[in-house]
């Protein structure tokens, strides 16, 4: 009987996104890979693919069915490893864990960043922490991507045995291979309405109150008040209530005409090629694979001064960090680089050279020795 390994996550974008090179190992090395998440993407570095219903939100029912079907799977395939990533479903996958009473699995969590953090609303504290250290016991391993979540789990409360900070999930050159055709580039930026005198921001994530979209259209309505300058912004990722509330936000304030609303798009590197500057506003990030791949692809970056946006961005060097307390710190680094494209430039092109470490096969050799020290049962 072959060796069983199931990789968990949300949503099948984050799977697809990021660990199918995880996934496809675990195959080359001869296990029966099986995948669980919410969607209806299927992808060949998965045997056997499981549909659970995860809802992000941790109270919501639909998660209590999520973990039934989770024990149920536990007990029928008795996984020899199981690799849960993001944050409501790694708590159920290891909650499923427990109740199956099949303890016989290697239990790896990959922190895409902590629900607590710097900053973070104290109900964030007083609920996830205590979560997360109680989870620790039924983990076996526990992987960070950034200093600040590092730091956590070094505590002796976190009683996993092994734990390892990497430098990411590695950027895919291959997905970022741009398209070079400019007819079809101009195309693109036809069909987006984009003017050749348009300066192109794009803001690559979900609309979701983590990525705090609202700061953003904030400051562009300020741009707006005090610039006569061309430009658009692209937003690139999946919709919710957030983008209904941006998209009236910005029709209150007439600026409308300067965004574009584009959802979850497989032509990343294209919307990245017709685009100038990246922007990002979350309030948290584990290591962000966005703006890696805008660093990459010599796109100078605006993003908030956060764990994750740290790690990667030296301010003024190979991008700019803006404070979160107030809009005007975006606005201002939005109308500098609008009126110095010269600026602009010099720090897309030094972006690339600053971000070897975090490219896919500097990851892949990280991720690979971590599963041969902690595997070396199975693999």
């Amino acid at each position: 009987m072959s060796k069983k390994v199931l990789y968990v996550a949300s949503t099948d974008i984050h799977l697809n996104n990021f660990h199918l090179p995880y996934m496809q190992l675990f195959q080359e090395k001869g296990f029966e890979v099986h995948a669980a998440y919410n969607g209806s993407l299927e992808f060949s570095e998965a045997d056997i693919i499981h549909k659970v219903k995860f809802d992000r939100s941790p109270f919501s029912l639909k998660n209590l069915k999520a973990l039934m079907l989770l024990i149920k799977l536990m007990r029928i395939f008795k996984f020899e490893v199981i690799h849960c990533h993001t944050p409501t479903a790694s708590v159920i996958v290891r909650l499923a864990y427990i109740l199956s009473f099949h303890w016989k699995s290697f239990i790896f969590y990959t922190a895409h960043g902590f629900t607590f953090y710097k900053g973070s609303p104290l109900k964030n504290w007083l609920i996830f922490y205590p979560i997360e250290i109680l989870m620790s016991f039924a983990t076996d391993c526990i992987i960070t991507m950034n200093n600040e979540d590092w730091g956590y789990i070094n505590k002796p409360w976190f009683r996993c045995k092994y734990k390892y900070n990497i430098d990411g999930i590695g950027v895919n050159p291959d997905r970022l291979a741009l398209n070079t055709n400019s007819q079809s580039l101009n195309n693109l930026r036809a069909e987006l309405k984009i003017e050749p005198k348009d300066q192109v921001f794009i803001y690559i994530g979900e609309f979701n109150k983590r990525k705090n979209h609202r700061y953003i259209f904030d400051a562009i309505r300020k741009l707006i008040e005090c610039t006569e300058e061309k430009f658009v912004v692209l937003f690139a990722g999946g919709f919710s209530t957030e983008k209904k509330y941006c998209a009236e936000y910005a029709k209150k304030h007439h600026f409308e005409n300067h965004l574009r609303f584009l959802g979850y798009r497989n032509d990343i590197s294209n919307l990245i090629a017709i685009s100038d500057i990246g922007i990002t506003s979350s309030k948290t990030e584990g290591l962000p694979i966005g703006v890696l791949e805008l660093m990459f692809s010599k796109k100078p970056v605006l993003a908030s001064n956060i764990r994750g946006h740290k790690e990667i961005l030296k301010d003024g060097e190979n991008g700019f960090l803006f404070d979160l307390s107030n809009s005007d710190s975006l606005k201002n680094k939005m109308l500098l680089f609008l009126k110095n494209t010269q600026l602009s430039k010099e720090v897309g092109d030094n972006a690339p050279k600053t971000i070897e470490k975090f490219l896919l096969k500097n990851s892949f050799i990280q991720m690979t020795k971590i599963y041969n020290d902690c595997l070396h049962k199975f693999i």
